[in-house]
């Protein structure tokens, strides 16, 4: 029954997110290169993957086909007629139809010109629905119409979208395919014409007939996975090698027979045998840590002796553990490392193998998401460093840390000064730059700040808070009222910090920023990210500081006349 409320409800939170003032579209002839699917009497074999709408960023797909489970055994106990009925008045179609579901996802694109003005990047997510009977354009129109979304065009194939923080569109190019995704993603999908990726290799080479098979490709974003693994904090001795189990897996499929209960398999592939022996031995190795852990938590809390009923409760939790464990027993044939469980396995053993693959590969995505924001943010703070270098090169000295008036008090911040070197001269025309940021002028332009200087995880930046500060300081790079030369920085460009990300935010227009204590040079630094924080270099170079970098070294790094030997190579 779960199984087909899914995506019934998720056709529904479509239905009340997408928009549609886009009547236009369902007078729309079918688009000649949008696959059409077969009729009911000539359907394609269920194995063979509609690719058409899979772009080359895709890295991941599941494949669902909920007929499946319509037809077996147990389809009389499911709501049917209401399922039909909820999919008719909500979005303009019956869900039962849905004969194939294909979703896709990709990386979050992390290119300057198409991160999101408003939180961090997101990743690329769609769905490809393919019918076995018609479906009525027109009423999935009508349906959709009141939330008047805007309508665009690529390639003269004309698509639904609604903006908002994270929008979503949808793009009817036949009366049997529905296809939906994400702003942009959803552009690569309509694009999308004979893609050849790891992705769609493994697709073709996979046989996805069942109710559910999940592929995905980790070598399509292994760059990704290598950065996020590199400055991946230190974790404990007991757990240092499973960190291996992302670079080792290429990729992976997941079968499930929800027609069956507990019926499940899962190949891991691998570069070669040798790999997969490898990956056998720590899965293995976690397996049995997990048991250990299991046995641990359960005689955490022994039973009172004279309490029968607990103690045999107790006996049951172990028995059925062992039994749990006992089914997890991966193998290895040649480069591929396989687990399966029989529908007589129940579904709990089907649910703990999920729960054990998910376990072993949110770290890699969790890494991937972080280093993701972490490029992001290296990408504003290089903005940063160039806007600064440009008004250097335009005034002969860097901005001085604020706007000071005639009687030598701050008014506004150098971040309002270098604006018209951010692309954003109309914004600093706005500004009264003899009035404090407070001004009744000036204050409501807090709201406007620009996305380069927002937090990449900042859920709103027209809150106007930012985390890019410039250390203040006798002897560093903002010292006094007056912006300093080229030449007073006797270290070197290369060896003195300009900007970083602090740890506590301000307010972005106000002359607000780091004032560092040469004593104790962490403080108000290296809590964002588990390896300490981000800086930028006279030289407009990013580096990653280190928590466990001496005191004395980003001492040396702050100022920029101190005269010390400093590397590099010193910022751990």
């Amino acid at each position: 029954m779960r199984t087909i409320q899914w995506p019934l409800a998720t056709l529904a939170c479509f239905a009340m997110v997408l928009s549609p003032s886009f009547r236009a579209i369902a007078d729309e002839p079918p688009a000649v290169t949008g696959p059409v699917a077969p009729a009911a009497a000539e359907q394609k074999p269920a194995a063979a993957v509609d690719l058409s709408y899979i772009p080359a960023t895709a890295v991941g797909a599941i494949v669902l086909h909920p007929q499946q489970v319509l037809a077996g055994e147990n389809a009389e106990w499911m709501p049917i007629e209401v399922i039909t009925a909820a999919g008719l008045q909500n979005v303009g179609f019956d869900p039962t139809q849905i004969q194939e579901a294909v979703g896709v996802i990709a990386p979050p694109d992390m290119s300057p010109k198409t991160a999101p003005r408003r939180g961090g990047p997101e990743p690329g997510i769609g769905a490809i629905l393919h019918f076995s009977q018609a479906y009525s354009r027109r009423d999935v129109v009508a349906k959709l119409e009141p939330l008047r979304p805007v309508v665009k065009q690529i390639d003269g194939k004309k698509f639904a979208m609604l903006q908002g923080p994270m929008p979503f569109g949808i793009y009817l190019p036949d009366d049997r395919t529905l296809v939906i995704g994400t702003d942009g993603f959803l552009q690569q999908m309509i694009a999308a014409n004979a893609v050849v990726s790891d992705l769609t290799k493994l697709l073709k080479s996979t046989d996805c007939s069942g109710t559910a098979t999940a592929i995905f490709s980790l070598d399509a974003m292994r760059n990704l996975i290598n950065q996020a693994l590199a400055h991946a904090p230190p974790v404990p001795p007991a757990f240092a090698d499973f960190l291996k189990i992302p670079k080792l897996i290429s990729s992976g499929v997941i079968k499930a027979d929800f027609r069956v209960p507990g019926e499940f398999s899962a190949t891991l592939h691998t570069a070669d045998a040798k790999s997969a022996e490898e990956l056998q031995g720590l899965l293995e190795r976690g397996i049995a840590m997990g048991r250990q852990m299991a046995l641990a938590e359960i005689a955490r809390e022994p039973a009172p002796a004279n309490d029968p009923v607990r103690q045999a409760m107790q006996k049951y939790s172990v028995r059925m553990s062992g039994r749990m464990f006992d089914s997890l027993k991966p193998t290895s044939e040649g480069s591929d490392v396989k687990w399966s469980t029989p529908g007589t396995a129940g579904p709990a053993v089907n649910i703990a193998v999920v729960g054990i693959l998910v376990a072993l590969l949110l770290p890699a995505v969790a890494a991937a998401r972080q280093a993701a924001y972490r490029n992001q943010t290296m990408i504003k703070l290089k903005q940063i460093g160039l806007c600064m270098f440009n008004y250097e090169s335009a005034y002969g000295h860097f901005p001085a840390r604020a706007i000071f008036s005639k009687e030598g008090k701050p008014l506004l911040s150098w971040r309002v000064m270098i604006l018209p070197y951010m692309e954003e001269s109309t914004l600093y025309k706005e500004f009264h730059l003899d009035e404090p940021w407070d001004s009744p002028h000036n204050k409501p332009l807090i709201a406007k700040m620009p996305a380069a200087l927002a937090r990449v995880e900042d859920a709103d930046p027209s809150a106007g808070i930012t985390h890019f500060v410039v250390p203040i300081g006798k002897g560093l790079m903002f010292d006094g009222d007056k912006g300093i030369n080229m030449r007073d920085v006797t270290d070197g460009l290369s060896n003195t910090i300009m900007a970083v990300e602090a740890d506590q935010g301000v307010i972005w227009t106000k002359p607000d920023d780091l004032d560092v204590d040469l004593d104790k040079p962490f403080d108000g630094l290296g809590h964002l990210w588990p390896v300490g924080f981000m800086a930028v270099f006279g030289d407009d170079h990013i580096q990653v500081i280190s928590d466990q970098t001496s005191p004395k070294t980003l001492q040396a790094l702050f100022t920029r006349a101190g005269g010390e030997a400093v590397s590099l190579m010193d910022v751990h």
